[in-house]
């Protein structure tokens, strides 16, 4: 099945890597040319329990900087996002259903579903990556009022709203008329029963960690298990390819999201650890805690937001607020990535992506900024 290529549009001339972590603040006093040229804004997100800025989203769109770090993804193009679709599964083609087992049991689903309702952010991701957006006929959002990621193209933030991740909208769900249910077998088990009586359900296991098996599961159910397999095939392969360019190994990069009132360090049992990770990228010793996706820290453990490469996040005005209060103070800028080297990301997709396609652009943020910085 073809997949698109993965050469990150703006992609800027190679600058010299180093190697280990350079002097911060103390070092620029030494140097008036020595200024921040740091770069930044992102795209406005939410925690793994707080809401999408829809908003704050547009207007980090336009910056290129804040509070001394670069912006990555302003070059990206979402409506390129979702791939072509995929092909039915041979094996599915002679009968008018299939069964596929997901974390609740066994479920007969349609051959080639084509009124398809998504329950979780990632299973958008999956049916997006899979080229079958224009089937899916209504999806929750992590927020009353809030829309689907953005990050997904076009097609995908037409898509309806059947209530929010937490609160599905029976009713809406039975007025569209689906004939598969995608969901999240941690936010609606209770609603397995009802949900199965409107149409075939599937559960799948979306937490971070689980998200190449779901993302399989959600193949299987859409009637294309073997271009699911294809497409984390080629995944592998392309990051594989971009950690030997990047000489990766070579680098610890930090991870850090703002909140409105925390800061937090995501560690390599997070989405975008896993795919740092994949890529062959070092974590800092703070950072290498695998119990938990998370752990928040106050400005007073700040050393441990360190790496030659600090990635920030933040979650919406409020996170973006907080952030750049804390990337202003003297022991922010003491931070050996602090200077040149701290890039603001889509918090949309490092945290809250959890699919193939978030996968596919955080390799290309990396292409764009590991090791490709003034050292």
């Amino acid at each position: 099945m073809p997949v698109r290529p993965h050469t990150p549009a703006g992609s800027p001339e190679r600058r010299v890597p180093a190697r280990r972590r350079g002097p911060g603040r103390a070092a620029v006093a030494m140097s008036t040319t020595a200024v921040a040229l740091l770069a930044a804004v992102t795209l406005a997100g939410c925690s793994t329990t707080a809401t999408i800025d829809q908003q704050e989203s547009s207007i980090v769109k336009s910056t290129t900087r804040v509070a001394g770090a670069e912006v990555l993804g302003n070059a990206r193009h979402p409506e390129t996002a979702c791939g072509p679709t995929a092909p039915v599964d041979p094996a599915g083609t002679t009968g008018a259903t299939r069964q596929v087992t997901d974390a609740a049991g066994t479920t007969a689903v349609p051959t080639d579903p084509t009124r398809i309702v998504v329950l979780d952010p990632s299973q958008l991701d999956a049916a997006c990556a899979l080229g079958l957006q224009d089937r899916v006929v209504g999806a929750t959002t992590l927020n009353a009022g809030g829309g689907q990621p953005e990050y997904l193209g076009p097609v995908i933030g037409k898509v309806p709203a059947v209530g929010t991740l937490a609160a599905p909208d029976l009713g809406r769900i039975a007025d569209l008329k689906p004939d598969l249910i995608l969901g999240a077998a941690s936010a609606t088990p209770q609603l397995r029963d009802r949900l199965s009586a409107i149409a075939p359900t599937v559960l799948v296991d979306t937490s971070p960690t689980a998200w190449r098996q779901s993302l399989l599961v959600d193949a299987a159910a859409l009637g294309r298990a073997a271009s699911g397999q294809d497409l984390l095939d080629r995944f592998d392969q392309d990051s594989a390819a971009a950690g030997k360019d990047l000489h990766a190994t070579q680098t610890q990069a930090s991870i850090v999201r703002f909140t409105g009132d925390a800061i937090e360090l995501y560690g390599p049992a997070s989405f975008a650890g896993q795919v740092l990770t994949d890529v062959g990228v070092q974590r800092p010793a703070p950072q290498r805690f695998t119990d938990h996706p998370d752990v928040q820290i106050d400005t007073g453990r700040l050393s441990e937001a360190d790496g030659d490469v600090i990635y920030t996040s933040f979650a919406g005005a409020q996170g973006l607020s907080h952030g750049k209060d804390v990337m202003e103070t003297d022991a922010w800028k003491d931070l050996g990535g602090s200077l040149n080297r701290t890039f603001a990301v889509s918090d949309e997709i490092w945290i809250h992506g959890v699919g193939l396609v978030a996968a596919r652009d955080i390799v290309d943020d990396l292409r764009l900024s590991l090791n490709n910085y003034v050292g």
